[in-house]
């Protein structure tokens, strides 16, 4: 009798153990994933002035007249995104901003940059570079069509 009672007991404070263990895990384990979570968005939110300034750069050496545009472009995006983010931070449900005819002409139009960058050929480069630019442009019409369909 007492050798069952001393059973019971053992195997109760075993689940409570595994149990418990369990939970802890689980919880550092959520914790890990949001603290990566965390860290992509920082290095999102970080790589995004380098891509800018790269673009910038690009734009003054082979499209100049476009540098005011590109200029223009990423200070509305800036405000856009902003605007999105408040948005979703409200418990609106936003959804994706583009559609599948720019994400198509936005996939051409990324492998001619790829392929102009990787050869370094200025005159691609100079076609090219204004092309990706009015791109943008259009993505800033499409978010703020976005936003005036999600208020």
């Amino acid at each position: 009798m007492l050798k069952t009672k001393l059973g019971v007991v053992t195997l109760a404070v075993l689940m409570f153990f595994a149990y418990t263990n369990v939970t802890i895990v689980s919880a550092e384990e959520l914790e890990n994933e949001t603290n990566q979570m965390d860290q992509v968005k920082y290095e999102h939110k970080a790589i995004r002035p380098h891509f800018n300034f790269y673009y910038q750069l690009l734009a003054e050496k082979y499209a100049p007249k476009h540098v005011k545009v590109w200029n223009d472009v990423i200070s509305e995006r800036e405000a856009l995104i902003k605007k999105y983010r408040e948005l979703a931070k409200s418990g609106k449900e936003i959804g994706n901003f583009y559609d599948e005819t720019w994400l198509k002409v936005h996939s051409d139009i990324q492998k001619q940059f790829l392929e102009a960058v990787e050869k370094r050929d200025d005159q691609a480069l100079k076609n090219i570079v204004p092309q990706v630019i009015d791109h943008q442009k259009e993505l800033n019409i499409l978010l703020k069509k976005r936003l005036k369909e999600i208020k």
